[in-house]
């Protein structure tokens, strides 16, 4: 008896650059990895289809999300909070 597979073999959804590539492409469209327990997303796979940038991100946080903290928010400099004066 011949059975028909239901998955489709040209799937939309990209594979992974390497084997060995740290984060995978999602279904819901996002780079994704695993981190303790917990899904983390790093970015969109439409219009970054070779997970450079998603790459990038996760060298970013990795060492925050592996910690188990919040990882920081990259800011462009000093902030300056006004003081009133009375």
């Amino acid at each position: 008896m011949v059975t028909k597979s239901t998955t489709n073999s040209s799937s939309s959804k990209p594979r992974k650059p390497t084997e060995n590539f740290p984060i995978f492409p999602h279904g819901s469209g996002r780079w994704a990895k695993e981190v303790r327990g917990k899904l983390r997303y790093f970015g969109k796979v439409a219009g970054n289809t070779n997970g450079r940038k998603a790459l990038d991100k996760w060298l970013e946080q990795k060492g925050d999300l592996l910690a188990g903290r919040t990882p920081r928010v990259k800011t462009d400099g000093l902030t300056a909070t006004p003081i009133a004066v009375l």
